[in-house]
C-alpha cells in the first residue's frame, strides 16, 4: 500500500477504498492481478474516502515521483457525486491546503 520511492511506474490507480483495498490483504489487492498479468509496474494511489476531484489533486501533486507514468486507472462509485461536493466546497473554502 506504500506508493515507494522506485518509480517509474508504467500505471497508476486511482479511486478510494476500493483501490486501496480496504477489505483485502495487501497481497490480495486486486491491484496486483493486472501488474502480475502484464508485467507492468503500477502504483496505487488509493485513499479512503477521497473522490475523484480530490484524486485528481493528488496524482497533479504525485506525478514527478511517478516517473513519467501513460496509463491512469480510476475508479468511479454513486458516492463520488457526493465526495467531489464536499472537495469542491473544501477547495473553495481557502482553510489550508491540506486535504484530510
Amino acid at each position: 500500500r506504500d506508493l515507494g520511492t522506485e518509480g517509474p511506474y508504467d500505471a497508476v490507480v486511482l479511486g478510494d477504498s476500493f483501490s486501496f483495498c480496504d477489505d483485502s490483504t495487501a497481497e490480495g489487492c486486486w491491484v496486483r492481478r493486472p501488474g502480475e498479468a502484464t508485467g507492468l509496474r503500477i502504483a496505487t494511489l488509493g485513499v479512503n474516502g477521497y473522490s475523484n476531484l480530490a484524486e485528481a489533486r493528488l496524482l497533479k501533486k504525485l506525478a514527478p515521483v511517478l516517473g513519467g507514468t501513460r496509463l491512469v486507472l480510476t475508479g468511479f462509485f454513486p458516492n463520488d457525486f457526493k465526495d467531489n461536493l464536499h472537495f469542491h466546497n473544501w477547495s473553495r473554502s481557502g482553510t489550508t491546503d491540506d486535504y484530510w
